[in-house]
């Protein structure tokens, strides 16, 4: 499987993991626990697809070309995170801070598990 695909495989699964998670709180908890499980799983995967935007851009195998590549997403990805988070926290007041924190850490949690799995 090519680097593409594996990426947006994972990167589908964390938005998969957070529809769920919103879906069920939506019925549970109702809109504001939903919405802010949304953006808490956004949050997660937007960077997660700036990253993977950003590799799968290089080409060749050069190590030092790899390497720089890896640190310029890795920079794009933290950057866009924080963004996302003080974004989130200035224009929207109502946010379930729990719902939006699980949420992401639960995006995060598919994609240490995929990169587990995949070895």
């Amino acid at each position: 499987m090519g680097r593409f695909a594996r990426l947006a495989r994972i990167i589908g699964a964390q938005v998969l993991v957070s529809l769920v998670i919103a879906a069920t709180l939506y019925a549970v908890k109702g809109r504001t626990a939903a919405l802010s499980a949304a953006i808490g799983g956004a949050i997660a995967f937007i960077p997660a697809i700036l990253y993977a935007a950003r590799m799968v851009a290089v080409v060749g195998s050069d190590p030092k070309r790899l390497l720089r590549a890896q640190y310029g997403a890795e920079a794009y990805k933290t950057a866009g995170t924080l963004g996302l988070f003080a974004l989130t926290f200035v224009l929207y007041r109502d946010v379930s801070a729990p719902w939006l924190f699980l949420t992401y850490v639960a995006a995060l949690l598919v994609y240490w598990a995929a990169l587990l799995i995949d070895r």
